[in-house]
């Protein structure tokens, strides 16, 4: 349950109301001249807490372990990442019973594999309006 503050703008008089935060009415009437009154935001205070993760209600996010400070060591993590990902593959090596089950295709089969390729695609260079025959150079 929640208290909130409804004001009368005719009578100037200030109802209080408890109600579930679902089932809080936006407007009552007013217990005087029956008018309806709207909540009243005016003036109020409404405190917020955050708990966990460093938050506090005085210090906000500069204690350690704060959101802040995560965010901050996350970006830098994706950042390194990005910087040195590719090197994790430029090392890989596979198996060799990958290279025992590989074979080099003829002219016909690589173009079977290109037909279905630009099959499969077509829809989605139709909806870009691109033509997949010409090079995209992004603007």
């Amino acid at each position: 349950m929640a208290t909130y503050e409804y004001a009368c703008q005719k009578c100037k008089l200030l109802i209080e109301r408890e109600y579930d935060f679902a089932k809080n009415p936006g407007k009552i009437k007013c217990p005087q001249c029956k008018k309806m009154c709207e909540q009243n935001w005016a003036g109020r205070d409404i405190p917020v807490h955050f708990k966990g993760g460093g938050w506090t209600a005085k210090g906000g996010g500069e204690l350690h372990g704060s959101s802040d400070e995560l965010n901050k060591a996350m970006q830098q993590g994706c950042e390194k990442r990005m910087g040195e990902g590719w090197k994790a593959y430029a090392t890989y090596n596979p198996p060799q019973e990958v290279f025992d089950k590989a074979r080099k295709l003829n002219d016909t089969e690589v173009q079977e594999k290109l037909q279905t390729a630009k099959k499969t695609t077509a829809a989605t260079y139709d909806k870009a309006g691109q033509d997949p025959a010409i090079p995209h150079k992004p603007k």
